[in-house]
């Protein structure tokens, strides 16, 4: 899979993970 699709994928899950990772500090500090 590649191409725009795959760019769009990647900054979607970059974006998710980007929200997700404080959530995770927050409960495991």
């Amino acid at each position: 899979m590649n191409g725009p699709a795959a760019v769009i994928k990647c900054i979607d899950f970059n974006r998710s993970f980007i929200l997700i990772s404080p959530v995770i500090l927050i409960h495991y500090s």
